[in-house]
């Protein structure tokens, strides 16, 4: 009776455990599947290295920021989060970043008419990726909130390892999402052709710049 008791514990957790990864998922994806700054990137950058993987190392740059955020989480900083300074110097600094990056962007359509087609030294999707989700004030309050919130569920439903299969599954639909995208823009490239080509990576730096000029007059006005 005992060891049949202990086996139902077992299989009930394991259970708990494998409906957090799949919560962990569904509720990253929900959130990746909404266009943003580092979605306009994974599309122009791809397009600009014409290389397959370009989306997943954007995404593992996403989850790297998303891991020093989860360690902060655990020390009991999320407080820091929540400051109107830190909101402040994150949208002011990551708005200029993001405007930046957009011009630059259109700029390389004059490059790449002129016959300069070198886009594919530019900066690592790596770094890129860290980039646009560190200076995205929305993501460290969204785990201040949601995901702490999420974090604790998981704590409080099955143990340690259902925390760690939630953050598992999160950061795997990250990667999947990401991944297909840059995979998808990789493969679709040469079927939208090269007017096509000059007209999405013009689109995606005006979307970022678009974005950039919120995020910063946003910041302004609330510092004022």
């Amino acid at each position: 009776q005992e060891g049949l008791h202990r086996r139902a514990v077992e299989e009930r957790l394991m259970f708990e455990v494998l409906t957090q990864f799949g919560i962990g998922f569904v509720i990253a994806l929900s959130g990746a599947l909404i266009p943003g700054p580092l979605l306009m990137f994974t599309v122009t950058h791809t397009m600009k290295n014409n290389k397959g993987y370009t989306g997943l190392l954007a995404g593992l740059g996403h989850c790297l920021v998303e891991a020093f955020i989860i360690l902060a989480i655990i020390l009991g900083l999320t407080q820091i989060f929540n400051l109107g300074t830190f909101q402040f110097l994150v949208n002011l600094v990551g708005g200029m970043a993001l405007i930046v990056f957009g011009a630059l962007s259109i700029l390389e359509i004059e490059k790449k008419r002129r016959g300069h087609d070198d886009y594919g030294s530019g900066y690592n999707s790596l770094f890129g990726g860290i980039i646009f989700t560190l200076f995205n004030a929305t993501i460290p309050l969204w785990w201040a909130g949601i995901g702490l919130a999420m974090l604790n569920n998981a704590l409080k439903t099955t143990t340690m390892l259902g925390v760690l299969s939630w953050i598992f599954g999160h950061w795997t639909a990250d990667l999947a999402w990401f991944g297909f995208v840059g995979y998808s823009i990789f493969k679709g490239k040469k079927v939208i052709g090269r007017r096509g080509h000059t007209l999405l990576i013009l689109v995606c730096g005006l979307v970022l710049i678009a974005l950039g000029i919120f995020f910063f007059t946003s910041s302004v006005l609330k510092g004022l």
